[in-house]
């Protein structure tokens, strides 16, 4: 009998989580939100990621460079590197995997801040923003 009664808690809580995240999706607002993509920021109040200013244009840098001068992942890594540009946790090292996380990440590219699953929030307009080069 309690098994039975704990069950149907557990599809209630189910349930109820659901709905709740559904209804945040709805409002634009970022349903979990885990590790946030390099170039934005998180805002509490509104809870909804917003493109940072200081790091979103290096973003499309990356990405435009790599596009259009068809480098490696590991000599992107090492431009960066040369240039002295900070990783996205602050370190003074590039590497070839952490820029292949990043280009092959939908959120990271502009494509769209997924809340839900195939419910787009925003977009940073990717490597076509670009209007710089990293030399």
């Amino acid at each position: 009998m309690r098994g039975l009664i704990a069950e149907y808690e557990r599809e209630k809580i189910r349930e109820r989580t659901m709905r709740g995240s559904r209804e945040k999706a709805r409002q634009g607002k970022v349903v979990s939100a885990g590790a946030i993509p390099y170039g934005f920021s998180y805002n509490k109040e509104k809870a909804t990621l917003e493109e940072n200013p200081e790091t979103a244009q290096l973003v499309r840098l990356i990405f435009y460079t790599f596009a259009q001068e068809n480098l490696s992942l590991q000599k992107l890594a090492d431009r960066l590197n040369r240039l002295h540009i900070p990783t996205p946790r602050g370190g003074d090292r590039w590497r070839a995997s952490t820029l292949g996380i990043m280009l092959r990440n939908e959120r990271d590219s502009g494509a769209g801040i997924t809340t839900l699953p195939g419910e787009a929030q925003g977009n940073t307009g990717g490597a076509e923003a670009a209007s710089g080069r990293l030399s």
